[in-house]
């Protein structure tokens, strides 16, 4: 609720955004008919599980986002940003930035798998705006006051006028948005609401620059995954059947479920219902609220070794049991529609990359970002890439 204010909500909106409907006749064509009786905010999470649930809804949403991520891994179609130079070479190598490459690539296939293409077209330049926004997105959870904040404020509302310009357009000039956008708006629209609930997560685009700068930095590493990866990414059917058979290279899926551990910082608030004991004998209250830090779990040296905070790649390769320990909860034990293991596919498939030894390997931003899911690096941070075609 607090975050739902601080993007400039009323206290009178979040009313209405918990009331129950009472007489009000709903199309309720989208979803289920018993969800008529559920508030909006309700509704926006009955509709997201659906929209993530393994079927078409789940597969008709990934094909795009993944088409998205494919059609973006050319060099002609990296960002202009990622890219800071080339050689005379021929063919030329060019000196990317695998921040600005992530993040952008990942972020345009995700806002126009949700919005359709017709975003870009209201505002080419969505893009920058929401990452100028997600560089500075802490200050608005810590309250940082104006004049050092103006940054991070004009850039939300750049983003919100945005997202109405492009609800305002009929919806035949919006073809193409995914189910969750098209059926928010509608349920939205059936209770006089004329906006849908945006919220922008970036654990995605985090999450990938991560996996992506551990396998490249280390040569071992990278000759591993690769003879794991490639004969996959060199002969496949489709994005999404690429994406299900990468789910069985071992090797990638430990060092992905490794660097989840060490780049994760989600909270969890729990409130009590009645009156309880905690393990350690501490007697609470109904109503008591409860915070669960869990990167102290997954760094717990008493679960996963003396080299807790060390990166071992092949950590839950030797111990698969550790999958299901409770001292593991990626994302917070919620689900998550990610990207990674087809973008690191079909980078080391399509181009040849090696690191350039510029600079040292990012460093983990253990500040700033606390608490808000997948951790970044640290402000000016990256790793630079040498890349060519294969």
């Amino acid at each position: 609720m607090t975050i739902m204010r601080q993007f400039g909500i009323s206290r009178d909106g979040l009313k209405i955004l918990r009331e129950k409907p009472t007489g009000i006749p709903l199309k309720g064509t989208a979803i289920n008919t018993t969800n008529s009786s559920k508030s909006i905010y309700e509704i926006g999470e009955i509709c997201l599980k659906q929209q993530l649930k393994p079927g078409k809804l789940y597969d008709d949403f990934e094909a795009v986002f993944l088409g998205g991520i494919d059609t973006r891994m050319s060099l002609e179609s990296f960002p202009p940003k990622a890219l800071l130079g080339q050689t005379t070479n021929s063919p030329p190598a060019y000196t990317v930035s695998l921040l600005e490459l992530v993040r952008r690539t990942v972020v345009e296939s995700t806002t126009v798998a949700f919005l359709g293409p017709a975003i870009l077209r209201v505002d080419p330049t969505i893009v920058d705006t929401f990452l100028v926004f997600d560089d500075t997105i802490w200050m608005m959870l810590y309250n940082v006051p104006r004049p050092w904040s103006s940054e991070m404020l004009a850039a939300k509302k750049k983003l919100l006028d945005s997202v109405h310009a492009y609800l305002e357009l009929p919806r035949d000039q919006r073809p193409n948005a995914s189910w969750l956008a098209t059926t928010l708006e509608t349920e939205n629209s059936d209770r006089g609401v004329t906006d849908i609930i945006s919220s922008f997560n970036t654990n995605t685009w985090r999450l990938c620059f991560w996996v992506v700068a551990y396998v490249l930095h280390d040569p071992a590493v990278f000759k591993a995954i690769s003879e794991e990866v490639l004969p996959f990414a060199q002969n496949y059917e489709s994005l999404s059947a690429l994406h299900s058979d990468l789910s069985h290279c071992n090797r990638l899926n430990s060092l992905y479920h490794e660097v989840i551990r060490l780049v994760d910082s989600p909270i969890s608030i729990r409130k009590t219902t009645r009156p309880t004991t905690t393990a350690l004998g501490e007697d609470l209250p109904a109503g008591a609220f409860l915070m669960l830090v869990h990167r102290e779990l997954m760094l717990d040296e008493e679960v996963w070794g003396s080299d807790a905070a060390s990166f071992n790649p092949e950590r839950f390769l030797d111990n698969g049991a550790l999958l299901r320990s409770k001292s593991y909860t990626p994302f917070g034990g919620g689900p998550m529609l990610c990207p990674v293991m087809v973008f690191l596919a079909l980078l080391i498939s399509r181009f040849n990359v090696t690191v350039l030894p510029t600079k040292p390997f990012p460093r983990l931003d253990t500040k700033t970002g606390a608490g808000q899911g997948i951790l970044g690096p640290k402000h000016g941070d990256d790793l630079l890439l040498s890349i060519s075609k294969a």
